[in-house]
C-alpha cells in the first residue's frame, strides 16, 4: 500500500545529495546554507525509530550517516526503522537548537528503506575535545576518558584533551539493564569510561546524545577491543570509510560499515 501511494504521488525526482553537502554552513550562522531546500539523502540508521527500539530512541527523530557525515531526521514517529538499515529520506533542510536536520512532511511518503539488512555503523573514536567540535555534529561518536563531574543528566568526560559532555535524556534506558537512569547507579566521578552518542547541540552547547545507556561502559585503563554493539554482540559492524573505496554489488562502506 505504501509503494502504491508513493507511486501515485510521485513528483519530480530530486538528485540524492551527500549529507556533508546538506550540512554546509559557509556563512557560519549555525544554519545550513540550503535551509528550506527540499533534498534527498541516503544513509545508514545510527539512532533507530521508537517503533523499532522503544526506550533507546529519541522523540520523533532518527539519525542517519553516510560516508561523508551524519544528520538528524525529524518527523519519524511510527515507521519501524532499525539500526543499520539503509534509508532514503526526502525532506526540507532546517535546524533545531543549532543542529542541522532534514524535516519530513509525511514519514510514510518521505522515508524509504532501500536495504533492510543490518549493517551497523561503527562509532568513530575521537578525543573528548574533538567530539565537541561543530564539524562532528550528526556523527555517531565514541569517547574514552575519566569522569570529571556529573551534573543532572550530563556526564563530563576528559581524556586530557578537553571535556566532552555526554548527555543522557531522562527517558533513555538501557538495552541490557532496564530501569530509568540506571547509569546513575553505575557511573561515578573518577571512573574511566567509554561512551557512545550522537554528536549534537542543545542550549547548553555541544554534547554526545546517548541512544542507549548500555553504551556507557566502565573500562579498564588499558583500552579494550574495538567498539561493539552491546545489544547484538555477534553482528557485523562496518566502517563507513570503506564505502568511499568500494562499489561492489554486495559491498557497503560507511564510516564503520562493511558487508
Amino acid at each position: 500500500t505504501e509503494n502504491i501511494i508513493k507511486s501515485l504521488l510521485k513528483v519530480e525526482e530530486v538528485k540524492v545529495s551527500k549529507i556533508a553537502d546538506v550540512r554546509v554552513d559557509l556563512n557560519g550562522d549555525n544554519n545550513p546554507d540550503r535551509f528550506g531546500e527540499t533534498v534527498v539523502v541516503e544513509g545508514y540508521v545510527t539512532s533507530a525509530s521508537n517503533a523499532a527500539a522503544p526506550g533507546n530512541t529519541f522523540f520523533d527523530v532518527i539519525y542517519i550517516q553516510d560516508e561523508t557525515a551524519g544528520l538528524t531526521v525529524f518527523g519519524v514517529s511510527s515507521l519501524n526503522l532499525k539500526l543499520g538499515q539503509k534509508v532514503r529520506v526526502t525532506g526540507k533542510v532546517s535546524s533545531y537548537l543549532g543542529d542541522a536536520q532534514v524535516a519530513l512532511d509525511n514519514e510514510l511518503l518521505d522515508v524509504e528503506i532501500i536495504d533492510e539488512s543490518i549493517n551497523l555503523v561503527e562509532p568513530k573514536l575521537m578525543t573528548t575535545l574533538d567530539s565537541m567540535l561543530e564539524s562532528k555534529e550528526g556523527l555517531l561518536v565514541k569517547v574514552k576518558g575519566n569522569v570529571t563531574r556529573i551534573e543532572g543528566q550530563n556526564i563530563f568526560v576528559n581524556d586530557e584533551s578537553g571535556e566532552s559532555r555526554v548527555y543522557v535524556e531522562g527517558y533513555i534506558g538501557s538495552s541490557v539493564n532496564p530501569g530509568a537512569d540506571e547509569w546513575k547507579d553505575r557511573i561515578k566521578v573518577g571512573d574511566y569510561i567509554s561512551a557512545i552518542g550522537l554528536a549534537s547541540e542543545d542550549p547548553e552547547g555541544h554534547r554526545l546524545r546517548v541512544r542507549d545507556s548500555a553504551e556507557i561502559i566502565i573500562e579498564n585503563v588499558v583500552d579494550p577491543t574495538e567498539p561493539t554493539d552491546p545489544t547484538n554482540p555477534g553482528q557485523e559492524i562496518i566502517d563507513i570509510e570503506d564505502l568511499k573505496n568500494k562499489d561492489g554489488k554486495n559491498e557497503i562502506n560507511v564510516d564503520g560499515i562493511s558487508k
